[in-house]
């Protein structure tokens, strides 16, 4: 089960990228959405990861995103390393024994991913920089 946090970064994400006619929707949409959430900011301040350059980041990220001609707009569809992404997070959820799939999982999977997820390597920097743990 996807936890009501996820869920509404989720649909938030999607309704950002339609809202500004981009073709896809990305990890970094999805991250963005997620670095609302009070629980993320401080898990990312546990793991030392600069919140405020990292939004700046994925903010000038998300805003080049490539849009559809304004008389050609069809909906925006999920990348296939946003899809991977989610499903890993889910499945990193199920090997832990958690009962949803919460925000935390989908960021432990962007780092477990690592090189395999096509990050803006801008944005990978920053995640890089992460005292992190697999946990």
């Amino acid at each position: 089960m996807i936890s009501k946090a996820l869920e509404l970064a989720l649909h938030n994400s999607f309704v950002r990228a339609r809202e500004k006619n981009q073709r896809w929707i990305t990890v970094e949409h999805l991250l963005l959405q997620l670095m609302s959430e009070l629980s993320m900011q401080e898990w990312l301040q546990s793991v030392q990861i600069d919140i405020t350059a990292l939004r700046a980041e994925l903010t000038r990220y998300v805003s080049k995103a490539e849009g559809f001609p304004s008389d050609q707009f069809h909906d925006t569809e999920p990348t296939e390393a946003f899809q991977r992404t989610i499903q890993h997070a889910i499945l990193r959820a199920q090997q832990s024994g958690a009962s949803e799939v919460t925000p935390v999982h989908v960021f432990e999977t962007v780092f477990a991913q690592g090189q395999r997820l096509s990050l803006d390597p801008v944005v990978r920097r920053h995640l890089a920089s992460a005292i992190w743990q697999d946990r």
